[in-house]
């Protein structure tokens, strides 16, 4: 049970780190084409 839970927790962080990371590159994309 705790091990599935760090796996579901590692899951979500890096998740996060993506889709931060995503959001970021999608506005400086944005500002560069307009």
């Amino acid at each position: 049970m705790k091990r599935y839970f760090r796996i579901e927790f590692t899951l979500q962080v890096t998740t996060g780190a993506s889709v931060k990371r995503g959001s970021i590159l999608f506005m400086v994309g944005n500002q560069f084409s307009s």
